[in-house]
């Protein structure tokens, strides 16, 4: 459903819907270097798989996506060899629907489809986790129904500020990354 390529152009990362998850091919041969199962804990169902939404590239061939069902995002870094090492955050908020990262490379932004707010990554702290921002950003007003999911990647950064759809509200949020 999306894909992502490494900075420095060794690594296509295609993520997927169904059965769920991130497979990694060398950019030149298409030989599969790393098949990334999207399983989590269910209640009631031990190794489910989520759909994966909002994958994108970071320094160091590392890649981040959002995993829906699961209320997760990963990270995975692909610069040693062998098995990627996954870097998860839980609990981010409900159904991360898609993501973006500014130009700099510095946030990982998460649309939260399933509540008013956003997840953020500050990609530069010692110690990533995860902040909302905007939460609760149509309080106090009806949804309105979301025909089309409005993806982050068709929103933009332009300079110091980030333009993002409102889930459930005919408006755009404009964001000073500051």
């Amino acid at each position: 459903i999306g894909g992502a390529i490494s900075q420095d152009g060794s690594l296509v990362a295609a993520q997927n819907y169904q059965p769920g998850g991130v497979k990694v091919f060398d950019a030149v041969t298409l030989k599969l270097v790393a098949d990334i199962p999207a399983q989590y804990d269910a209640p009631g169902e031990p190794g489910k798989r989520s759909r994966v939404v909002g994958l994108a590239d970071l320094s160091g061939k590392r890649f981040i996506f959002s995993l829906f069902d699961a209320n997760q995002i990963w990270i995975a870094d692909l610069g040693a060899p062998g098995a990627p090492v996954l870097t998860k955050f839980t609990d981010v908020g409900r159904q991360p629907y898609d993501a973006l990262v500014p130009p700099d490379g510095r946030h990982y932004i998460a649309g939260l489809f399933g509540e008013d707010g956003l997840a953020m990554i500050d990609l530069w702290e010692p110690q990533p986790r995860v902040r909302r921002i905007l939460a609760g950003y149509g309080r106090g007003q009806e949804p309105l129904p979301v025909f089309k999911m409005p993806h982050l990647r068709g929103w933009a950064v332009a300079g110091r500020y980030a333009y993002l759809p409102a889930i459930g509200h005919h408006a755009v949020l404009v964001v000073d990354t500051q």
